[in-house]
């Protein structure tokens, strides 16, 4: 249960090992899928509002790149959390744009959005672009 941890915590862990994912794929363990899938249903049960921007964006791409190296498929999750992205986009700073940008430009380069297997969310209302 990961639902003690602070949303900085959290997003630390997750990037860690999606790095150390990105990096030793060979080495995957289930424990790091299974880690993803509690990371996965604590951003599920989120309040509205209560992962800063910084947190979403990291959060997203570390789910991608599980997605991506084959551990587990988290477009779903990538989707639901970029759409709360796009809608928050707008209330942000410069920097907090920026990494939300970086995000969905990860995201894109590792297919994870815009792959024709995602699910049939309306992708381009998430498009920074197609604002």
């Amino acid at each position: 249960d990961l639902s003690d941890l602070q949303p900085h915590d959290l997003t630390n862990i997750m990037w860690a090992y999606a790095q150390f994912c990105n990096h030793y794929l060979d080495v995957v363990h289930a424990e790091i899928a299974e880690l993803f899938d509690l990371a996965e249903r604590r951003f599920r049960w989120r309040r509205a509002g209560e992962f800063k921007v910084k947190y979403l964006a990291s959060a997203v791409i570390s789910f991608g790149v599980l997605s991506q190296r084959g551990v587990s498929d988290k477009r779903e999750i990538c989707l639901n959390i970029s759409h709360e992205l796009a809608i928050r986009l707008k209330e942000q700073t410069c920097s907090n744009r920026t990494e939300v940008l970086n995000a969905f430009d990860a995201l894109r380069s590792m297919d994870i959005l815009f792959d024709s297997g995602a699910p049939s969310t309306s992708v381009s209302s998430l498009s920074p672009a197609a604002r």
